[in-house]
């Protein structure tokens, strides 16, 4: 059962699976480093209780809003054109929450490696033949709690080797959203890096955030491109040209979610944000950039 923890230092509340109990990491919001309680407080269980009744409640308003148009007349198929975009809107708002949740571990993860590393992890780390060979979603898994899966991760083969691709099937939930066709696989990543020679993965070492010259609160890091077809081991990523396609644009291989009216992205300084499809696609350019000097707002949708 999700339950609701808050950061004691800067009062930051997030969801945390059972799972997660006991274990330390960084805040999402603040980047310290916190401790999830091996035991959820009372007032947590509560709240995780009182969440699950008005779950509960809605699905039984809809099953009486059915039976009354039922009862009263109406029949089957107008009940459900009416009923049909309230669950389309109930099923986005549940998939947008898990991929907010997603993406802010993926986010906290980028952060808690520049502060182990000094700099953020590069797109890739290069084979004996100077190719990409292996992921930055590898690179972090230590970051995400992964530490077993990392270990059986051979850095000697690349990510398609005999051992490594064994471990296509073991795709950490993390890196896929459930509004992503592709989630069903389990080997497919829903969230692809920002590449290219100006982005923040331009360099084999990684770049630092002090060597930034825009605003790392605008600067994109990583985005979701469902039905991209990369598998999470695949050191290939989304290259900044393919912005020019705007958000949720035509195309399989760019910035684009399931979710209605626009995409989530994590910018440098940690934060999730969900960005409307009508996002001018010079702003998303802009962003791309992490010395552009360019002016940036963000379009932010609900």
């Amino acid at each position: 059962m999700p339950l609701e923890f808050t950061c004691p230092y800067c009062q930051a509340r997030t969801v945390v699976d059972e799972e997660y109990l006991g274990l330390s990491g960084p805040c999402f919001q603040c980047g310290k480093t916190i401790a999830v309680p091996l035991k959820p407080t009372e007032s947590a269980v509560l709240d995780a209780r009182r969440r699950d009744r008005e779950r509960r409640m809605w699905r039984v308003s809809l099953l009486l809003i059915l039976a009354g148009l039922v009862a009263g007349g109406g029949v089957l198929m107008l009940a459900g054109t009416l009923l049909q975009p309230i669950a389309d809107a109930a099923r986005d708002w549940t998939h947008r929450q898990a991929c907010d949740a997603n993406l802010r571990r993926i986010a906290a993860a980028l952060r808690s490696y520049h502060d182990r590393h000094g700099r953020f992890p590069p797109a890739f780390l290069p084979g004996s033949d100077k190719k990409p060979a292996h992921s930055w979603r590898v690179l972090i898994l230590p970051e995400l709690g992964e530490g077993s899966l990392f270990s059986q991760y051979k850095f000697d083969e690349p990510w398609d080797g005999p051992n490594n691709s064994l471990l296509a099937l073991r795709m950490p939930a993390v890196y896929g959203c459930p509004a992503d066709p592709n989630f069903t696989t389990r080997t497919d990543t829903s969230y692809l890096a920002i590449v290219g020679p100006l982005t923040a993965f331009n360099s084999s070492k990684g770049r630092s955030l002090e060597s930034f010259g825009d605003a790392p609160e605008t600067t994109l890091l990583v985005v979701e491109s469902h039905a991209s077809g990369v598998s999470w081991l695949d050191p290939r990523d989304l290259p900044a040209s393919a912005l020019a396609k705007g958000i949720n644009g035509v195309g399989k291989f760019c910035f684009r979610s399931e979710h209605i009216g626009g995409a989530h992205a994590v910018t440098a300084d940690g934060k999730v944000h969900f960005l409307k499809d009508t996002t001018p696609t010079e702003q998303l350019e802009a962003m791309a950039t992490v010395d552009g000097g360019d002016r940036v707002e963000l379009v932010l949708g609900r």
